[in-house]
């Protein structure tokens, strides 16, 4: 039978991908190491591994068990957390994601709040695209997520909070700050630097490009916004929320020219796994996430329209 010892072995050999790295992360020998994960296939009758001069790489079959087997282990971990700790002190690891537009001004603040408020917590913050946040709490490694338009799906969650409009961001050139607001026609036309497809603001601006009947001069396909922000500085333009550069727009380093005819606007939740046993720390970052949010926008500090 399979017990969650070989389990965690597995799923650190395979995150580690060499059997040497694994064992000093687990601190045990790595002869153990390999007779666990060769006792392991035996009992499951099928190899998991391939083996290569680099390490090691999970197969098909060990990809799937991977996906199976930290689901398994997160379970126990939550599980084991509610019955050591009180609901009034919250412990444990949070593993949130949040989208790299919005993590440059809400991380801090969250951050800050969950350790004045939450001592025993320990947060992980995850920066990535909305499409692979979605990816990653299906399969485990998140818990909770901040997402653009998502909808729910099965063991997940989904919470809508507020509506952040799209803005042109342009160079403080003497053009663009004549300019109140842009149409989407005019903003289309403009040498634009956007995320590739199926990054979520791509999805939304071509799906209303096309029900406007124009077409959007995408330049280069970029998913870095750091890298976005410095070919703006070069005299490109792109298509953000206004929260995304606020610093840079602050600063008069760039403009925000709010898009018109139509106005673009996208949906902000927060998104959590609700199958199993969810963790009383993960419903408390949750709850304080709402309430930093809510602060920022109700102080100016994040434009947008609480729903």
């Amino acid at each position: 039978m399979v017990d969650f010892k070989q389990l965690k072995y597995f799923v650190q050999i395979a995150e580690a991908g060499s059997l040497s790295r694994a064992a000093e992360q687990l601190n045990v020998v790595q002869p153990s190491l390999s007779q666990q994960l060769r006792r392991l296939e035996e009992q499951l009758g099928v190899e998991l591994m391939t083996r290569h001069s680099r390490g090691v790489t999970p197969n098909e079959v060990g990809r799937l068990l991977l996906d199976h087997a930290r689901s398994l282990l997160l379970q126990l971990q939550r599980t084991e957390e509610l019955v050591q700790y009180h609901a009034s002190n919250p412990s444990g690891e949070v593993r949130l994601g949040l989208p790299t537009s919005a993590a440059r001004g809400l991380t801090i603040p969250l951050v800050n709040a969950v350790e004045d408020r939450y001592p025993g917590i320990s947060l992980h913050v995850v920066e990535g695209m909305s499409g692979h946040l979605t990816e990653w709490l299906h399969v485990g490694r998140l818990d909770m997520a901040l997402l653009y338009d998502a909808k729910s799906h099965e063991g997940i969650h989904v919470q809508p909070f507020m509506a952040e409009d799209l803005s042109l961001i342009c160079p403080p050139t003497r053009e663009f700050r004549r300019m109140k607001a842009i149409r989407l026609a005019e903003a289309a036309k403009q040498t634009l630097v956007l995320p590739a497809l199926p990054h979520t603001i791509r999805l939304v601006l071509e799906e209303t490009a096309a029900r406007t009947g124009c077409q959007l001069s995408v330049r280069i396909d970029l998913d870095s916004l750091p890298s976005m922000i410095e070919l703006v500085f070069e005299g490109y333009c792109t298509i953000l929320p206004l929260f995304a550069v606020s610093k840079e727009v602050a600063a008069g380093q760039m403009l925000a020219v709010p898009l018109i005819d139509p106005q673009i606007s996208w949906q902000i939740s927060i998104a959590s796994v609700v199958r199993g046993v969810q963790s009383r720390a993960t419903r408390a970052v949750s709850a304080l996430m709402l309430e930093v949010m809510e602060r920022m926008v109700r102080n100016g500090e994040w434009p947008g329209r609480l729903l």
